[in-house]
């Protein structure tokens, strides 16, 4: 409902085309091997390999299509695309996927009270988590520390207190 044009289909509306993936990979592409096409005049001056990096999947399977490039051709420099409101950026932050576990006893929810519930130890440690200051390097954006995903075992299991719970943060 957010939506002012169906992001599935790639609508091109006064010159402009809006969708999913819209932003991603193809202007940028574009834009990386247009600027960096004068570098051809003068490749045997540089001090290494210089490649244009179109990963996709970053939603998805963050760094799996760039970390094949990486592997496959050993580049000394890699240029990607992001958007980045027009600015250049040198770097980048690094990211993580990050795992917590959190056990508990297993018991059923008519009895609670003979269990250790999971979920519940898993909160507690979210929220110190939460708490936690993100390093700062002037260099690049803020770090980012997003909770995406919690899920306990059993699952699904109305009537058990859970003995197990994990939570992934995704830290940019």
């Amino acid at each position: 409902d957010f939506w002012a044009f169906d992001p599935y289909e790639g609508e091109i509306s006064e010159g402009k085309l809006y969708g999913r993936g819209a932003v991603g990979m193809k202007g940028a592409l574009a834009a990386m091997v247009h600027g960096l096409a004068p570098l051809l005049k003068c490749k045997e001056r540089l001090a290494g390999s210089v490649y244009v990096s179109g990963s996709i999947g970053g939603e998805v399977f963050p760094g799996l299509a760039f970390a094949q490039v990486l592997h496959v051709v050993k580049p000394d420099a890699v240029v990607i695309g992001a958007p980045t409101g027009l600015n250049l950026a040198c770097g980048q932050r690094g990211r993580a996927e990050l795992t917590l576990v959190a056990y508990g006893k297993a018991a059923h929810s008519a009895c609670a009270r003979s269990g250790e519930n999971a979920v519940q130890a898993m909160l507690r440690l979210i929220e110190e988590v939460n708490r936690q200051v993100l390093p700062v390097e002037e260099s690049f954006a803020k770090a980012e520390l997003v909770l995406t995903n919690i899920i306990s075992a059993p699952y699904p299991a109305a009537g058990t207190v859970p003995h197990k719970c994990w939570a992934t943060f995704d830290r940019y």
